[in-house]
Parts: structure tokens; C-alpha cells; sequence
């Protein structure tokens, strides 16, 4: 019974750090998903966001919603 509240306490505590981003953070997100436009800019960028996916479980609507984005993506890598 112990391990089962153990697993559990340990699945809420990485839930719980899972997807939370300070303001400071959803800040720095915004600006590279910004950058991606720029095509001196977006490789860095992809690399900063790429880190920051598993911190962050929004960022794929932040990338879906933001206009113009998809399309630079895609039109990058043909």
C-alpha cells in the first residue's frame, strides 16, 4: 500500500512541475515563437523551444494559434 501512495506522490510531483512556466518564462516563449518569422533568427529559437517543451504543455497552441507560424515552418523545410 506504501509504494502505491509513493508512485502516486511521485506522478503528482511531476505532474505538478510539468506544464508550469513563470511569467518570465511564457515571456521568453512568446519572443522566440516571434523569431521563428525571422529566418536569421529561427534556428536558435527552435532550439530554445525545443528545450523548453517539456517544461512548457501549452507551447504547441502557441505555435498552432500564432499566425504565420506553421507556414514559416513549413516552407523552411521543403
Amino acid at each position: 500500500m506504501m509504494n502505491t501512495n509513493h508512485k502516486n506522490s511521485e506522478s503528482d510531483e511531476q505532474t505538478s512541475k510539468m506544464g508550469k512556466a513563470s511569467s518570465e518564462d511564457i515571456s521568453k516563449i512568446i519572443n522566440w515563437v516571434v523569431q521563428l518569422k525571422d529566418s536569421k533568427l529561427r534556428e536558435s529559437s527552435l532550439l530554445e523551444l525545443s528545450k523548453m517543451r517539456e517544461n512548457f504543455s501549452d507551447l504547441a497552441i502557441y505555435l498552432w494559434y500564432s499566425p504565420g507560424i506553421v507556414a514559416s515552418l513549413y516552407y523552411t523545410y521543403l
